[in-house]
């Protein structure tokens, strides 16, 4: 993401219904907030923000947070790198 456009970030789960609810760890170092187990049934949370310079680097980090979620668990990561 480039420092002064405008973002918006979706979050939502897609795993069919029935199955234990993901949850948001949030970028804390973005503004973005976390959430507890997240709707199955693809409703979206939407988030808007702009990067600033003082955000620029790849340290976003974001996960996964509910241990029960299942297989795979480990492996739900992801980075925001911001760009100048």
């Amino acid at each position: 993401m480039k420092v002064g456009q405008t973002y918006e970030v979706h979050i939502r789960d897609i795993d069919p219904r029935g199955n234990e609810g993901h949850q948001f760890s949030g970028v804390p170092s973005l503004g973005i907030p976390g959430m507890g187990i997240l709707d199955p049934s693809g409703a979206e949370q939407v988030f808007t923000f702009t990067p600033t310079a003082s955000q620029v680097g790849s340290a976003h980090l974001f996960s996964c947070n509910n241990s029960a979620c299942g297989v795979g668990h480990s492996s739900m990561l992801a980075n925001i790198a911001i760009t100048p």
